[in-house]
């Protein structure tokens, strides 16, 4: 099944003390840092959804979840972290 998602990403490339730079990306930059192996992906839609189909290697969180699980995202702020969800369309 293929998802229809809507992309965003935090790319923490800040230093550890500066605050998160939060950018809209395309599918193209998104699947760069994915064969790279560079960032976190992180699905933000319901268990549920998650359990019907997601991007391989996803983590699951739902979005009410991202700060009580906030122990599962990477520290090092140079890690990309991509969250994305149902797409609107």
């Amino acid at each position: 099944m293929v998802l229809s998602t809507t992309i965003a990403v935090l790319l923490a490339a800040a230093p550890v003390n500066a605050p998160a730079e939060f950018r809209v990306v395309d599918a193209p930059e998104v699947h760069a840092l994915l064969v790279g192996g560079r960032a976190v992906v992180v699905d933000v839609r319901s268990p549920q959804e998650y359990a019907e189909a997601h991007i391989p290697g996803a983590l699951g969180i739902p979005a009410d979840r991202i700060t009580a699980q906030s122990a599962a995202l990477p520290r090092d702020r140079a890690t990309p972290v991509v969250f994305y969800c149902r797409g609107m369309g």
